[in-house]
């Protein structure tokens, strides 16, 4: 008996980016919803580092990954495209609310 399988086949491939690289995340259920944005960008020791801060309305979790590699995700996700684009302005006022709701800590 003959079958047909479907393969996933991995492919690696260097690509040229101009860094950094802001994403904007939209997550959530019908009673939560938050947006991680984030920034990738090129740290000290020459390799990527993330920077992300997920905020909703009433909560904030900031998450730094110093040593950040890409992963299988989708092109659109890992580089800030489609659905997933973002900028400077928004990522920064995400990092200012986050400050502000942290401030009362």
């Amino acid at each position: 008996m003959k079958v047909t399988v479907t393969e996933n086949v991995e492919r690696t491939k260097e690509i040229e980016l101009d860094l950094p690289i802001y994403r904007a995340h939209h997550v959530g259920s019908d009673h939560h919803s938050a947006v991680i944005y984030m920034k990738v960008d090129k740290n000290d020791k020459g390799g990527l580092s993330q920077y992300a801060v997920n905020i909703s309305e009433d909560s904030v979790e900031i998450e730094i990954i110093e040593n950040y590699s890409f992963d299988g995700s989708g092109l659109d996700y890992l580089l800030g495209q489609g659905a997933y684009k973002s900028n400077s302005e928004k990522y920064l006022e995400a990092v200012e609310k986050a400050k502000m709701m942290l401030h009362k800590l």
